[in-house]
């Protein structure tokens, strides 16, 4: 008898971040929950009949007791009980950052989805906020389950080799970042000499960023 069903699917639509969440979590759950057992489903991109069909189909079949959704790219017809992960609710704090199939998308998918599950789980305090405000779910479903990290991070390293102060910025470079201000902020206390995203970048590559 499965437990546990997870949508396993890596996607194109999906960012790095939660990749790798999805990853750690169905690497590490079986090692931190035992007594469970879990089912990992799915295949196909986004909105193709694998997701809209085959998924659903796969659920029923394992009997799981519930179904646990890692984003918003869920099918239409969800066997219940389930819970979401919310990473975020950027596209709907910051709409025109985005096109008009993400807004469709959360008006008919993305929230109807999240009002529907037993429970929320986010990794911060303050996405409790942003679900009562941008999905309608109160408080009292949600809850907060820090992300982790790897291990690895804590073994000893050589030094990065690069001028000296800098500026480390590892995430995406879409506009709801404000790098622009972050920029002009580190160019106006420090010489503009950078690492972005893993890469250095010297003060012109950052402005053409802009």
């Amino acid at each position: 008898m499965i437990d546990v069903a997870v949508d396993a699917r890596i996607t194109r639509r999906m960012s790095f971040g939660v990749r790798a969440y999805l990853h750690e979590l169905l690497a590490r759950l079986p090692r931190v929950a035992p007594d469970l057992a879990v089912a990992a489903l799915g295949r196909g991109e986004n909105f193709g009949p694998d997701e809209q069909l085959g998924l659903p189909r796969a659920i029923l079949r394992s009997g799981a007791k519930i179904v646990h959704f890692p984003t918003t790219f869920a099918p239409l017809l969800r066997p219940r009980p389930y819970v979401l992960t919310v990473h975020d609710v950027i596209h709907l704090r910051f709409p025109a950052q985005f096109g008009r199939a993400t807004g469709l998308h959360y008006r008919f998918v993305g929230i109807p989805l999240a009002r529907g599950a037993v429970r929320l789980v986010m990794g911060d305090e303050r996405t409790i906020r942003d679900c009562a405000t941008y999905l309608g779910v109160g408080p009292e479903r949600c809850r907060v389950v820090p992300l982790g990290y790897d291990p690895a991070l804590l073994e000893d390293a050589p030094p990065l080799k690069v001028e000296r102060p800098f500026l480390f910025y590892a995430g995406n470079h879409k506009a709801h970042k404000n790098l622009a201000v972050l920029y002009a902020a580190w160019a106006a206390i420090a010489p503009p000499h950078s690492v972005c995203s893993g890469f250095r970048k010297t003060a012109r590559q950052w402005r053409a960023l802009f």
